[in-house]
């Protein structure tokens, strides 16, 4: 499974009775197929999978896929109160003909650490897929601690971390570690920059879901290990970041970006995130 460069947790989009809208599902994936992403996540937070009942769930992953597949990587988000849930899951995506599985530890739950590599262990032997685990506490709870990891990425399947803590002393600790055939993915949309220069290839990136195309270009470079371009460009993209850092970016990306689709008439949202009565505030 190739995960480098942009891969894009995509929205699921809705008509205005909260139907699914499913052929603006399928312009989507090809809009962002267009722009040049590198993969697409379905199904995960951003996706609302939260939301998604089973036959929902199964619609969105076949929309995406009939046209997707063999022209990006496609990820499933797994995500599910319990391991069983989660290996069903597996399943499911492997049906579909999924590449690569996106896992969080159980939310709600907040297993201690020993429960969370039973949690991880017990789904990457039930599938042949490769898994990126996916550490985001401010959602789930609870961390998956930097010892836990590199227990973890000795298991064969288990590829990679979505790191989305937020911490980039963590994020630096984990880059800076000598890992075999393990990865380190920035998850967090304020620190790519950061992520890149310290030697990270990927970036699963929510608020791509709205970015213009020209931004694959400083990504592409360094997923094939060139680095980032020292240069005005560069330095415009940077400063792209800084003004999404202070004008936008908040504690719920997900939320901003539905807000963002749904204004610029590309999508509604699903309660609880949104309704298009309510008064949109973008204030920090």
């Amino acid at each position: 499974m190739n995960f480098h460069g942009i891969i894009v947790p995509i929205v699921t989009p809705f008509h205005s009775d909260f139907s699914l809208n499913v052929s603006g599902l399928a312009q989507l994936t090809e809009t962002l197929i267009e722009q040049g992403v590198s993969g697409l996540v379905v199904c995960g937070t951003t996706g609302e999978y939260y939301a998604l009942n089973e036959k929902e769930r199964e619609v969105v992953l076949t929309t995406v896929s009939k046209v997707a597949k063999g022209r990006v990587t496609l990820i499933a988000g797994i995500n599910d109160l319990s391991t069983e849930g989660a290996i069903k899951r597996a399943e499911q995506a492997v049906s579909l003909g999924y590449e690569g599985l996106m896992l969080a530890p159980p939310p709600y739950s907040l297993p201690d650490q020993q429960g969370v590599i039973a949690h991880y262990e017990q789904v990457a032997s039930a599938t042949p897929l490769p898994i990126i685990m996916y550490n985001f506490p401010a959602r789930i709870g609870i961390e998956i601690e930097y010892d836990t990891v590199i227990h973890l990425s000795k298991v064969k399947n288990i590829v990679a971390i979505k790191e989305s803590s937020g911490d980039f002393s963590r994020a630096l600790r984990l880059l800076q570690t000598q890992f075999d055939n393990f990865e380190v993915i920035c998850g967090c949309d304020d620190q790519p920059v950061d992520f890149f220069f310290w030697g990270a290839k990927s970036w699963i990136a929510g608020l791509e879901m709205y970015s213009q195309q020209s931004k694959w270009q400083f990504i592409r470079p360094h997923s094939k290990g060139i680095g980032l371009r020292r240069n005005g460009s560069c330095q415009k993209f940077t400063l792209q970041f800084i003004r999404w850092n202070l004008g936008i970016i908040t504690k719920k990306p997900k939320r901003v970006v539905s807000r963002v689709l749904s204004m610029l008439g590309q999508l509604e949202c699903h309660f609880p995130i949104f309704h298009r009565n309510n008064n949109v505030n973008f204030s920090p």
